[in-house]
Formats: C-alpha cells, sequence, structure tokens
C-alpha cells in the first residue's frame, strides 16, 4: 500500500511524455516543408524551360527533358555568379591594385570550386556550414544554456520542435567532422538517385534539379529518426515511472532512467541517406574508417544496422541506435516509396505556380537588363 501510494505520488510529478500528438506535428511539419520544396522545384523547372525554350536555339517539338533543363539552369548559374564577379570588379576599382587582384582572384577560385562541386555537393556543404554554424553557437559559453533548450531534444522538456533543430546541431568536433564527411561522401550519390526516380516517375514530369528533393528527403529523414527516437525515450520513461517505487523493479528502472539522455546530431538524417544509396547500388564498394579493405555498401549498411541492434540490446550509450535505426527505416521507405510520394507533391502543385514562374522570369530579365546597361 505505502509503495502504491509512493509510487503514484513519485508519477504524479511527471506528465508523461507524450507520442501521438509529436509524431502528428513532426508529420505535419515534415509535410509542409517537402510541400514547400516541390513548389520552389516547380518553380525552377519552369524558369529553366522558360530559358530554354526562348534560347533560340531549341527546335524540338517535346517539352524540354531533366537534362536540358539542368543544363539550361546551370546557364543561369554561372550568368549569375558572372555578374557577381563583374560587379565585384567594379567595387574593387578604387582599391589598390595588388589587393583588388588578391580579392578578385580568390573570388573566382572560390566561385569555380562551388561551381564544380556539383548539385548534390552544394546542398551537403550548405547543410555542413549551417551544422558549422550551430557548432560554433556551441563554442560560446553564455549561449550553452540556451542551445542545451532549443537544441538537442529532451523527451522531459514537452518541446516537439527540437526534435528538428537537434539534426542540426553537435556535441564535438570530432561528432560534427564525422557526419559532415559522411554527408559530402553520399550527397552526390543520393542526388543522382532521386534524379534517376523522378525520370522514371509515372507521370513523365521532368526535373531540372533534384536538390529540392533532396533538401526535403534530408529534413524528413531526421524528423524520423528524432522521432523514432523520441518513443523509445518515451517507453523508457514510462517503464522508470512504472516501476521505480517497486523494490523488485527498481534496479531496472535506474538502468533504464540513466539511459533517457538529450539527443542531437545529424546521424539519422545521414544513415538515411546512406542506406538509400545502399538499396540503390548495393555492390558499389566503399571504404570505411578502420576498415583496411573497401566493402560492398550493402553489406557495410547491413553490418552497422546489425551494431545498432547490438547496442540496443546491449545497453550501450554512446551512440543514439534508435535514431540511427530510424534513419537505416526512412532510407528503406525512400527507396520502396521510388519517388512516387515527391512527384505526387510535383504534380499537385504543378498548375498553381504558373504566375510564380512569370513572376521569377520577369525579375530575371530584368537584372539582366540593369546588367547589360551598367
Amino acid at each position: 500500500m505505502g509503495n502504491g501510494q509512493a509510487e503514484e505520488t513519485f508519477s504524479a510529478r511527471f506528465s508523461k511524455p507524450g507520442i501521438v500528438i509529436p509524431g502528428l506535428l513532426v508529420g505535419t511539419f515534415g509535410y509542409c516543408f517537402a510541400n514547400i520544396c516541390a513548389v520552389t522545384s516547380d518553380i525552377e523547372d519552369g524558369v529553366a524551360a522558360d530559358a530554354l525554350k526562348n534560347s533560340g536555339v531549341w527546335r524540338l517539338s517535346h517539352e524540354p527533358s531533366s537534362r536540358e533543363m539542368f543544363q539550361a539552369r546551370m546557364r543561369i548559374v554561372r550568368a549569375k555568379w558572372q555578374q557577381r564577379a563583374d560587379e565585384l570588379h567594379e567595387q574593387l576599382k578604387s582599391w589598390p591594385t595588388a589587393v583588388a587582384f588578391h580579392t578578385n582572384r580568390l573570388f573566382v577560385i572560390l566561385a569555380n570550386s562551388w561551381l564544380w562541386a556539383g548539385e548534390g555537393g552544394r546542398v551537403a556543404y550548405g547543410i555542413t556550414a549551417i551544422n558549422a554554424g550551430v557548432f560554433l553557437a556551441w563554442c560560446i559559453p553564455r549561449l550553452r544554456p540556451f542551445m542545451s533548450r532549443h537544441f538537442t531534444h529532451n523527451v522531459l522538456s514537452g518541446k516537439t520542435y527540437t526534435m528538428l533543430t537537434s539534426v542540426f546541431s553537435h556535441a564535438s568536433l570530432m561528432h560534427l567532422g564525422f557526419n559532415s564527411l559522411a554527408l559530402i561522401s553520399f550527397s552526390s550519390a543520393a542526388w543522382w538517385i532521386l534524379q534517376d526516380m523522378q525520370n522514371r516517375a509515372p507521370s513523365g514530369l521532368q526535373e531540372a534539379t533534384p536538390k529540392w528533393h533532396f533538401l526535403a528527403f534530408y529534413v524528413a529523414a531526421g524528423l524520423a529518426s528524432s522521432y523514432v527516437s523520441h518513443v523509445a525515450q518515451a517507453s523508457r520513461l514510462r517503464f522508470v515511472l512504472r516501476n521505480i517505487a517497486r523494490p523488485e523493479r527498481a534496479a531496472a528502472a535506474m538502468k533504464a532512467a540513466a539511459s533517457i539522455k538529450p539527443s542531437l546530431g545529424a546521424s539519422g538524417a545521414i544513415y538515411a541517406t546512406v542506406a538509400l544509396t545502399a538499396f540503390y547500388y548495393p555492390n558499389t564498394a566503399v571504404n570505411i574508417m578502420l576498415i583496411p579493405i573497401a566493402v560492398p555498401i550493402g553489406a557495410a549498411v547491413s553490418g552497422m544496422v546489425a551494431l545498432d541492434i547490438l547496442g540496443i540490446i546491449r545497453g550501450w550509450q554512446m551512440f543514439d541506435h534508435w535514431a540511427h535505426l530510424g534513419g537505416a527505416a526512412f532510407g528503406a521507405l525512400a527507396y520502396w516509396d521510388g519517388g512516387r510520394t515527391w512527384d505526387w507533391l510535383k504534380q499537385m502543385n504543378k498548375g498553381k505556380v504558373e504566375q510564380r514562374v512569370k513572376a521569377a522570369v520577369e525579375q530575371m530579365e530584368q537584372e539582366h537588363s540593369k546588367s547589360n546597361d551598367a
């Protein structure tokens, strides 16, 4: 009787973490973000197709293909970088000659490196830059309490948005470095996979670039892996609250309580990217740190998943194994989906972006006209 009352009193001090409502919120945000990405993709498709048709070299009767729109888009991107270079050159004319020369040279080197990185690489570098910025905020002592509250996901906090912000947050420079290296290494493969999925889509819709698809995939994978981790930790906390006051279960409850920690990191999203690549190209050989020989990526990912399952069984706490498994499952789901969900989003918004495409084209023409006048 005394134990029961103690258990009730202890449990009453804590609100059990939700699972359904956070899941609905995460799903809603993931859908909204993917929808925004699909709309932006449709606009870029329209701009690239318009640029191609009005270039004076388009004579074919069929609609432009993904490859043709991508080439047209890259011409637009290169023209924008050339315009920036010309503007910088004009601004530096009043500077000392040596300083202006080296500044212009540095800009050209960085611009060429950015353009030659490839579309997938540029997206990866952008995500890495965000991750690095968040990590630098962690390095400022006065910001650490703020970062701990808003950039780690704690199942006890009652916050849902931290399932997203924690995806861009890293605990150490090594943590950031490993994740960044993995993201940059597999981003180009993921880019080509998503491009191939859209090319095979039943709708026949072509796409100037799959970068928006990749962004939607990355954020959705990060949210899904964070949610899987949240559910696992919420289940542990419920187990603790049920058993902490029972002498025969107290030891197990305390062990479970010790494993409830704030989570952070992009590992789940990167796991999804690697898993998608493994399903698409299972026999591709990859090199893994500490293993001196190349192994098929399918076998490597299978081994990583087995280690995470073993880590859960054994109670290892160095990594968030549930987030890793959630990411791997999301990558498998994306492979099974074959891009159909993304294609559906693009079809749904295709007819709604005509005015935005027209406005974007007019804006580009105005900028081009100003550049020529200058």
